[in-house]
């Protein structure tokens, strides 16, 4: 298979699911990082251009309730600023308890 196809199609049902506008987000498989990384579960996306968490969330079409958003082992908040070179990582919130 070939190899820019098999980043292509990540990209691209990134795009579609999570409507992220293609303009905000990088593509670049044969270089390194070049922006912002953000890990989501099993998913990795690239960002040009600086932006809040709460303008992250939205690109990602998730709510601020539902997931903590880790940048270098410490909790941001949504006012946070995240640029080049930050890698972040978008946790579910899980919430639970014993039954009685």
């Amino acid at each position: 298979m070939n190899p820019e196809r098999m980043v292509a199609v990540p990209y691209i049902l990134a795009v579609r699911r999570l409507r992220i506008h293609p303009s905000s987000f990088i593509l670049h498989p044969s270089q390194g990082p070049n922006g912002m990384i953000v890990r989501m579960r099993n998913q990795t996306f690239e960002f040009a251009q600086a932006m809040t968490v709460r303008q992250l969330l939205e690109k990602i079409d998730m709510l601020p309730e539902a997931v903590v958003v880790v940048r270098d082992e410490e909790i941001l908040t949504e006012d946070d600023v995240l640029r080049d070179p930050d890698v972040v990582e978008v946790v579910p919130v899980i919430s639970g308890g014993a039954r009685r």
